[in-house]
């Protein structure tokens, strides 16, 4: 609306005939309560109709509801609120589940998935219908260009971080202050605007927008607008890369966008209006009980298998932790991950057992390596340590009891080994992947980056 918005709607509402009824019915009520009642109530009866005919108007401004802080405090404070319950389960540590841990929060970024749970229908669906996108956009042109799935593998795992940042700004949205704030003002506006025009009143704005003047220039919107969204959805470091960027701004904006954009006909906007506002009984579906999975966990590692770390140009964790610069770059690496602590286990117990298969141990040696088991256990075993790499209960007990006893029986004993195995397996199957396709690697394969100012060719 202009600024002579409430001006507008003042003369609006005088030529309106179901207002005009009230203020005669109103004018008769006041002179019944002045004559019988006193002036006094028939002042308050005239103060109470013009506060409730002129308050809307301060109230709707702009297309927008701004409602003043001393009219409804409890609208207020819903309105300016979020959901706290699901924000605070969202931004607790991954790791040792706990909510004043700043470690895993520093690093959600890098992990948006993290306590993402949806019931594993939910998953399904979702991971069936992205699987269609990446086989009839993707893979159906891929696949006679190359046999490689390093770039499906890659893709995959950006679709399920994009995914997920999507579905965690829905979870923070208020229905009820979007439908108040979004939908209904612009409602209204719109409504407004075409009965203005249908009376003959001069256009206060332009009915259509640009973008649908013509197919080329609704397909150069949608780029732009995918080019906006890409820096929320995506990391950082994949928007560095050009090809890429592009290849899923185009398959965004041309194959996806697109062909949803035709579904906003007006035949298919009016049957689905008349299918909610109708009197027939929409499909009531029963509560599902199926357990929750992490959000397309399975989605991403579909086609992450063993294969990949036994590659020529794909070093294992067995020849990570033999090649000094090597392992350096993937501790570089995990400090990004927030998973850096699960290396400095392994490189700990290496260490420890190294020094308690010596056979000639004596009294002094023992004590010190009693101590340094506990401080392994308040380290990466106990559930209250930021460091906590998530072992299972049943581990943890094992493990504490065989540390009450004594030292020695650790070498025999299963509960450091078990602990070691479940520490290397994330580090070789979960992070290795990644690693390989990570800045980190490729600087330690390739070198440091080029400059964009250096001329290779040194033409002039």
């Amino acid at each position: 609306m202009e600024r002579d918005a409430p001006k507008s709607i003042h003369f609006s509402l005088l030529r309106d005939s179901f207002l005009q009824s009230v203020s005669v019915t109103l004018l008769l009520v006041v002179a019944f309560s002045t004559v019988f009642l006193g002036l006094l109530s028939g002042l308050i009866v005239v103060s109470f109709y013009c506060l409730g005919v002129t308050l809307p108007i301060f109230i709707i401004r702009n297309g927008e509801l701004r409602t003043p802080r001393w009219l409804s405090p409890v609208f207020y404070r819903l309105v300016q609120t979020e959901k706290s319950a699901p924000a605070s389960e969202s931004l607790k540590c991954n790791v040792c589940g706990d909510q004043n841990c700043n470690r895993e929060k520093i690093v959600h970024k890098q992990k948006p998935w993290a306590g993402l749970n949806v019931p594993q229908e939910i998953d399904g669906a979702v991971e069936c219908l992205l699987e269609k996108c990446l086989e009839e956009y993707v893979q159906s042109w891929y696949s006679k260009v190359s046999m490689d799935s390093s770039f499906p593998t890659e893709l995959r795992q950006n679709v399920r971080y994009a995914a997920c940042v999507v579905l965690n700004r829905l979870l923070k949205v208020d229905l009820g202050v979007f439908i108040a704030h979004k939908i209904i003002p612009v409602v209204t506006q719109h409504v407004n605007v075409c009965l203005q025009n249908e009376k003959g009143d001069k256009p206060k704005r332009i009915l259509y927008h640009p973008a649908l003047f013509s197919r080329k220039v609704e397909l150069d919107y949608l780029r732009h607008r995918v080019v906006e969204i890409l820096p929320i959805i995506l990391e950082q470091k994949n928007l560095k890369c050009n090809l890429f960027s592009g290849i899923v701004t185009e398959v965004l904006a041309g194959w996806i966008l697109l062909p949803l954009a035709s579904v906003a006909d007006t035949a298919v906007l009016n049957n689905l209006l008349l299918i909610l506002l109708g009197s027939s009984q929409l499909t009531s579906y029963p509560p599902s009980e199926s357990e929750k999975v992490e959000f397309l966990a399975k989605f991403a590692n579909n086609h992450v298998g063993l294969e990949s770390n036994h590659r020529a140009l794909h070093p294992d964790m067995c020849n990570i932790l033999k090649d000094q610069s090597l392992l350096y770059a993937f501790m570089q690496f995990l400090k990004d991950q927030g998973a850096v602590h699960v290396l400095n286990f392994c490189l700990d117990v290496d260490n420890f057992n190294k020094r308690m298969l010596n056979p000639e141990l004596s009294t002094n040696d023992l004590e010190i390596l009693h101590r340094d088991a506990w401080d392994l256990f308040s380290v990466y075993f106990s559930p209250h340590s930021p460091d906590n790499i998530g072992f299972p209960s049943e581990l943890v007990v094992q493990m504490r009891k065989v540390l009450s006893k004594d030292v020695t029986k650790l070498r025999t004993s299963p509960p450091l080994f078990m602990a070691y195995e479940h520490a290397y397996g994330l580090l070789d199957k979960n992070y290795c992947p990644l690693f390989h396709t990570s800045d980190e690697f490729y600087q330690w394969l390739c070198g440091p980056r080029t400059p964009a100012s250096i001329n290779l060719s040194g033409a002039r």
